[in-house]
């Protein structure tokens, strides 16, 4: 009779076929991305515009560009896809922030050309090893889709445009902001003698 305690250990992921088929699948297309499709550094806000709402950020899925626990900013009136922005997409689980980018790789070769669609994914993505393996021991984030995008355009909520701090924070940011540039200005003046090299 078998014993009921198995001690057989589980394998590993990181050992896993399967998953080391997704994750040369997944380099593979990042590589294949001719656009980058790079996210823009958001600029901070220290009140809510008209038309606009907050979305609290709970997890590192876009770090660097959203920190847990900051609040996006999301324009409700730009809801349009726009390629390689980061948009508040209602799920079956909730609304999620993901970056709407063109598909590529293995995933633009699935595409029905009279049907177009879109990759849902994280400013976060997999680090890339020199070898073009993934790089297990960082967190990975993946991507959704392909979604085709007369399905996706009644689900965005929104474009996300800003992070909002408040206005003490906001301040206060603008003049570290502020130092952080009379600091970087006083080394170039004395760097090159201007002024004679005084602050």
């Amino acid at each position: 009779m078998a014993d009921s305690h198995d001690t057989t250990p589980l394998p590993s992921l990181r050992h896993s076929t399967a998953v080391a088929a997704i994750g040369h699948g997944m380099a593979a297309a990042m590589a294949e991305n001719p656009d980058g499709e790079a996210a823009r550094a958001y600029p901070i806000f220290d009140a809510v515009p008209a038309g606009h709402m907050l979305f609290r950020v709970d997890d590192d899925c876009h770090a660097p560009h959203l920190q847990v626990d900051e609040w996006a900013v999301i324009d409700t009136t730009d809801r349009a896809v726009t390629w390689g922005e980061l948009h508040l997409v209602l799920q079956s689980k909730g609304p999620f922030l993901w970056q709407v980018n063109r598909p590529y790789g293995i995933w633009a070769r699935t595409v029905n050309p009279d049907r177009p669609t879109a990759m849902l994914s994280p400013l976060n993505r997999p680090k890339i090893l020199p070898n073009g393996q993934i790089d297990w021991s960082k967190p990975v984030h993946l991507s959704d889709g392909p979604i085709y995008l007369d399905g996706l355009e009644p689900l965005l909520l929104g474009r996300v445009v800003g992070i909002f701090v408040g206005p003490d924070e906001f301040s206060r940011r603008r003049r570290a902001i502020a130092e952080g540039r009379r600091a970087e200005d006083a080394v170039h003046r004395s760097e090159h003698g201007i002024n004679g090299g005084r602050a």
